[in-house]
């Protein structure tokens, strides 16, 4: 409850489990900023152009409470994009703290 920006985790081989289901609903329900990482893309095999589109279409569609979260998919082991899962927080941050006036809306 005192995060601004919540990183949901989730494995890569193992795919999305109820627990992630339920996290999301969550982070949601709370109105928190949020960022997908996809851990362990460095185990997937045989990986293309496909293969990323497909990972991230997966997680829409399980995950759609979450439609306007960023996806980075990294790999902790070798640090694979971890760079781009810290410059998803720092978006997500002041996106999450931008205060809209009522005359926009």
């Amino acid at each position: 409850k005192r995060a601004d920006v919540i990183i949901l985790l989730l494995d890569a081989i193992d795919g999305i489990v109820e627990q992630d289901r339920l996290l999301a609903d969550r982070i949601a329900s709370e109105g928190r900023a949020c960022v997908i990482a996809l851990n362990k893309w460095d185990a997937v095999p045989n990986k293309d152009d496909k293969t990323y589109l497909k990972a991230v279409e997966n997680i829409r569609s399980n995950l759609p409470v979450l439609r306007w979260a960023e996806i980075v998919l990294i790999s902790a082991t070798t640090g694979q994009r971890t760079e781009k899962l810290f410059e998803s927080i720092d978006r997500s941050c002041k996106q999450y703290s931008r205060r809209v006036s009522t005359a926009i809306i």
